[in-house]
């Protein structure tokens, strides 16, 4: 069903109710859409072609006593207003049928706030920021605390501070349904003139704040509120400072009207002798009303309640020193992420050993002789004549190579050791070692083979897992900071959270659509149980009347 770019943002409520009006006085299912100040339906959620529009300026409307015989079917009808004697040109009024008294109860409530939104209606369900907003609209300036709190603590007040189980004893259910009833109709009860009674008043305060869309500490700031007295609870002075900057972030309204109902709960609680209430009393009755989760298991919920119970302690406790003045409290940085960088800091990593040293592969040398060696090394100088002429060659001698020797060489060398031209063998000390003849080396000689040495086998390098990079201790002011901060990480998680409220709502649509299935077949299953049980009796009256009618011919 498209409604139009400008009508989709303005849908206040939608779903499924039977109607009964117009021509014919047969029900029929059609799907309702509250938009802006009108009421249309049509015959299917997804059409485009409405079947018909309700306006409901000036209209009322009225809840049906419920019908035991009946259970399936919760009544409202809406009527037309003062000086109209129809709604439209077919339509008397418009009889509608909800299938459960909490789906009736909210259609009616939000019709009501569409009808006397302009007189001041509607207050029941209706979120802070809208009933302060219209409240504020044509005043002199803006309200802070809403018409029916300010109302309901005054009269309390006044005739309530010594009443014995104040807030704690329920209030009289007819009288506080007509109040509620009179507010969302833009009335404004007098409770003296009422003889309204201080209890009916309290529970009246309690539907109030529990009919909130929204509990005043709002589900966005819940778990930053929860981790905060759990800091409490660790460290008091920190945790204490870090609460109160946490509530001044609360939204305005929401702010103000926490500071108000501590107040309003403090000054209760003096007169604790003759009412019976103090501090932890207060705290339980009203820490479901204030804050609370959308949603928690058991034992989160457990865990949490005591928590919430703590705090709504300390509100009513210290309601002066909770609520500062701005410029009282500490904005510059929040004492959770000093308390987590301090912990930071103590997480030393331990040093990674260093890899065992790896040497290096043998490789052989080869022992060179130059012809410099052979001149300055102390041996070789008596031979300076022998070996001069080599020095002039620009290759090194190798110990044990082939050198041929000529006519010079041969005449220079020892007298004793005579030496022809050839080929001789020098050693390292520049003697002749060996001396070849020529015909000995006419053939080619084999070089003889030296195994050579193998190269040893690296040891394997063994493996570290790899290196943890850890927190620095100081960062250069220089550096840029890669680090994610706390409000970025806070916005991430409440991306994350309303993705998951918004899958929440889609499987509760899904459940709820199950359960009318459920209700349907629950009654038709109920509906044909009793009509096997009139005919059973029937069948025994029609038998009772065979009886008697024998009897009688029979004599």
């Amino acid at each position: 069903m498209n409604l139009g770019p400008t009508l989709e943002p303005e849908v206040i409520h939608n779903g499924w109710l039977k109607k009964q009006g117009g021509m014919v006085k047969n029900w029929q299912r059609r799907w309702f859409v509250l938009v802006g100040n009108e009421l249309k339906y049509f015959t299917k959620e997804d059409e485009n072609k409405q079947m018909g529009t309700i306006n409901l300026t000036g209209k009322r409307v009225t809840v049906h006593p419920f019908n035991a015989d009946e259970p399936s079917k919760y009544l409202f009808e809406i009527l037309p207003g003062e000086g109209e004697s129809k709604i439209t040109s077919t339509h008397d009024s418009y009889l509608l049928w909800a299938t459960t008294q909490s789906e009736r109860d909210e259609w009616v409530r939000m019709i009501r706030r569409v009808i006397y939104r302009h007189i001041g209606g509607g207050v029941f369900g209706q979120s802070l920021i809208d009933i302060i907003t219209s409240e504020s609209t044509g005043t002199s300036g803006t309200k802070k605390i809403p018409t029916i709190v300010e109302e309901c603590t005054s009269f309390i007040r006044e005739n309530g501070l010594q009443e014995e189980g104040i807030f704690r004893l329920a209030g009289r259910a007819a009288l506080v349904k007509m109040l509620q009833e009179q507010y969302d109709t833009g009335q404004k009860p007098d409770f003296h003139a009422l003889n309204v009674d201080v209890h009916s008043v309290a529970s009246l305060l309690k539907l109030y704040l529990r009919s909130l869309p929204e509990p005043v500490i709002p589900l966005v700031n819940y778990p930053m509120i929860l981790d905060t007295l759990r800091m409490l609870q660790k460290d008091e002075a920190v945790g204490r400072e870090e609460l109160i900057r946490q509530l001044a972030y609360l939204p305005r309204v929401n702010h103000n009207l926490l500071k108000y109902l501590s107040e309003f709960l403090h000054d209760v609680q003096k007169y604790e002798g003759a009412n019976k209430m103090g501090l932890r009393n207060l705290a339980t009755v009203f820490g479901p009303n204030i804050i609370r989760a959308k949603d928690e298991d058991s034992k989160s919920l457990m865990e949490n309640a005591n928590l919430s119970h703590q705090f709504m302690v300390l509100l009513i406790e210290d309601c002066k020193g909770m609520f500062p003045d701005n410029d009282q409290i500490n904005f510059t940085s929040s004492m959770k992420e000093q308390m987590e960088a301090k912990s930071d800091q103590k997480k030393v990593l331990p040093e990674r050993p260093k890899p065992p040293q790896i040497p290096k592969p043998y490789t052989p040398s080869v022992d060179l002789l130059t012809a410099d060696d052979i001149l300055t090394s102390d041996p070789v100088v008596n031979n300076t004549n022998i070996l001069q002429p080599l020095v002039s060659q620009p290759q090194g001698l190798v110990v044990g190579e082939l050198i041929p020797l000529d006519a010079n060489i041969a005449q220079s060398s020892n007298p004793q050791d005579p030496v022809s031209p050839g080929i001789a063998r020098f050693d390292r000390n520049g003697d002749i070692a060996k001396r070849v003849e020529p015909e000995a080396i006419s053939a080619p000689r084999k070089t003889p083979v030296v195994p050579s040495r193998p190269a040893p086998v690296p040891p394997v390098r063994p493996t570290y897992p790899p290196k943890v990079p850890h927190r620095p201790m100081s960062v250069d002011a220089t550096s840029p900071d890669m680090t994610l901060s706390y409000s970025i990480l806070q916005s991430q998680v409440q991306a994350l959270k309303e993705e998951i409220v918004k899958q929440k709502d889609e499987y509760e649509s899904k459940l709820l659509q199950q359960q009318k299935l459920y209700d349907k077949l629950h009654i038709m299953l109920k509906n044909e149980a009793k009509g096997r049980a009139q005919a059973e009796e029937r069948n025994q009256q029609l038998v009772k009347d065979l009886d008697d009618f024998c009897k009688k011919y029979k004599t």
